[in-house]
């Protein structure tokens, strides 16, 4: 994490053993917390109540604390989001989610700062993952350099950026829509055809943007 930043980082099950370090002194319930106030939003027909702890990161061992710049005196994180269908009364699985965070454990009022931000990252998260993941397959990087994640995050969104903007001037050269999602490895045999028509993009970038 960059040290005049506060950062905060969303924790994976493949991110080494951070991960289950994390989770594992929050299921042990035996530290005392500092409890965010709950909040509660009512839309799209579901009641979704968060809860957000937070421990000190210097709980985690050395050898993690070193790989990410600023843990020793930052915190750990966990939310809970619990949701309810309002039309049926189903109530959804709980979604539990880790972070890290520079963020000094000591800061005033940490708790509700660090719940407001993961709420922040998550609609953020929401509106480009899915093409991020499917373009830039962000998903799959295995790698505990925060550094690293940032930049090649960073520059992840300045290319679908451009994209974006190529797929624009085609339109309005040609009329015809261009893919909406920019796709540059298939898997499958229809992610294959999105990337055909993405490489078909740029082979008429010349002449749409000329």
């Amino acid at each position: 994490m960059p040290k005049k930043q506060t950062t905060v980082l969303a924790l994976k099950a493949n991110q080494d053993l951070t991960y289950e370090q994390v989770r594992g002194f929050f299921e042990l319930g035996t530290h005392d917390y500092k409890t965010a106030r709950p909040s509660v939003t009512d839309q799209s027909g579901k009641i979704t109540k968060r809860k957000t702890r937070v421990l000190p990161g210097s709980l985690l061992p050395k050898e993690i604390r070193d790989k990410w710049v600023g843990l020793e005196e930052g915190s750990i994180v966990e939310t809970v989001t619990d949701t309810v269908r309002k039309s049926t009364s189903e109530i959804l699985e709980p979604q539990v989610r880790y972070y890290i965070s520079s963020l000094r454990y000591e800061a005033p009022n940490v708790e509700q700062v660090l719940h407001r931000a993961v709420r922040q990252h998550w609609t953020i998260e929401n509106k480009g993952h899915w093409a991020l993941d499917m373009a830039f397959n962000q998903d799959r990087l295995q790698c505990t350099n925060a550094q690293y994640l940032a930049g090649r995050t960073l520059l992840n969104k300045i290319a679908l950026n451009f994209t974006t903007k190529i797929q624009t001037r085609l339109e309005e050269a040609t009329g015809k829509a261009a893919p909406s999602k920019p796709i540059i490895r298939g898997t499958t045999q229809k992610d294959r055809g999105h990337a055909g028509r993405h490489e078909r993009l740029h082979q008429n970038l010349k002449g749409a943007t000329g």
